[in-house]
């Protein structure tokens, strides 16, 4: 699970970790054919809650709070990508490309559906690029 999730996100390799932090955390959320069963049901005798899961390496929009600092006109969202969730904790793990980092936030937008269709449009754009730059060096 951990490989296709790498695959299908186009995660650095360095991030790892990551991906199988969250593989874990899934599997342990759903049904299990060796213990016929959910294993975190299994464990606590409760239902697991698994409506904050988004997909993986997703877009999300972090809200940046309002501070004197913030001005009119300056961004009230930032950018970053899906990683993982954790016990006890509300929201998930985010990262962020511009600072290198990764932190729990509570307060995203996630937009799921934007992640592959800007990727496939990335595509179509350099296809086209690609189809141009040679129809300019047959001229």
């Amino acid at each position: 699970m951990t490989k296709a999730m790498m695959e299908q996100s186009g995660l650095p390799r360095s991030l790892w970790p990551e991906a199988m932090r969250n593989a874990v955390y899934i599997k342990n959320r759903s049904n299990n054919k060796g213990t016929q069963g959910v294993p975190y049901e299994m464990f606590f005798g409760a239902k697991p809650d698994v409506h904050h899961i988004r997909k993986f390496w997703a877009l999300a929009y972090v809200h940046i709070p309002v501070t004197p600092s913030r001005r009119k006109h300056n961004s009230n969202a930032k950018l970053g990508y899906v990683l993982g969730y954790t016990e006890n904790v509300v929201g998930c793990k985010v990262f962020f490309p511009a600072e290198h980092t990764a932190k729990f936030v509570s307060d995203l937008r996630v937009a799921e559906e934007v992640v592959s269709t800007w990727i496939k449009i990335m595509d179509i754009m350099v296809e086209d690029l690609q189809l141009v730059n040679s129809f300019r060096m047959k001229w």
